[in-house]
């Protein structure tokens, strides 16, 4: 069985988050994390009004992928996902994780689905297919203070917005000594989920402007995004035969 835990990541205005980790733990899902970052808009009226940029939670919660399409029917349900500007939430494979957590989340989704414990497999191959995914999630790290320059030439090449995240870089001497720059402590991420096809060219131009040997000392790299809800698409839509 291959990735069976999945990152649901829902972001939504600020101050809405917790709506979604009351509903996780309802549902058993325990493994709940919330980030404050900044959004941007993609409409020049909303940028002319001064509402282009808007403070954003990002929910992150760790589960099992037999049930990363029941709980993104239930936080579109509860956060209303289906009506524009409201929020997206996206699940996320992993590479790896803690075995000790793994077991947990797995024998969690056990107890709390009693009736599915002896399905799993089934239940596995039922969401197999949407391996193929039609979205990318671009991840830029650079250095503080221009994320406003990276998502307008982000725009150039086909984004529609994107998440702002402050983050502070760890194990800076490794790095620096790997690619040869100075990077600061103090980073920022901006996140552009964006149609797959668009993704070469994004992250093409954010490098040519900001990568590694720029003053914003960029890193630019892409994840799979397998299930979506919300800016106008449905999980169901987001699926895709292998």
């Amino acid at each position: 069985m291959t990735d069976p835990i999945r990152l649901l990541v829902t972001i939504v205005e600020h101050g809405k988050g917790e709506r979604i980790t009351n509903l996780a733990n309802a549902r058993h899902v325990h493994f709940n994390f919330i980030l404050h970052g900044r959004g941007t808009a993609s409409s020049d009226i909303l940028d002319m009004l001064g509402l282009g940029s808007t403070e954003k939670d990002v929910v992150v919660c760790a589960l099992p992928r037999s049930r990363v399409r029941q709980m993104l029917h239930d936080v579109a349900e509860e956060m209303r996902l289906k009506r524009p500007g409201t929020g997206v939430a996206f699940s996320l494979p992993l590479s790896g994780i803690n075995e000790l957590i793994a077991r947990i989340i797995l024998e969690e989704h056990k107890e709390s689905n009693p009736e599915n414990a002896q399905d799993g497999a089934r239940t596995e191959e039922g969401t197999a297919n949407m391996g193929a995914e039609k979205h990318w999630l671009v991840l830029a790290v650079v250095n503080p203070g221009i994320t406003d320059q990276v998502m307008a030439v982000a725009k150039e090449a086909g984004a529609t917005g994107g998440t702002i995240l402050h983050a502070r870089g760890v194990g800076r001497e490794n790095a620096e000594a790997f690619l040869g720059v100075s990077i600061q402590s103090e980073r920022e991420i901006v996140a552009i989920l964006c149609p797959r096809e668009k993704g070469p060219s994004i992250m093409q131009a954010i490098n040519a402007s900001f990568g590694p040997k720029s003053g914003a000392k960029g890193i630019i790299f892409s994840l799979p995004v397998r299930d979506m809800m919300g800016i106008g698409v449905s999980v169901e839509e987001s699926k895709q035969p292998n």
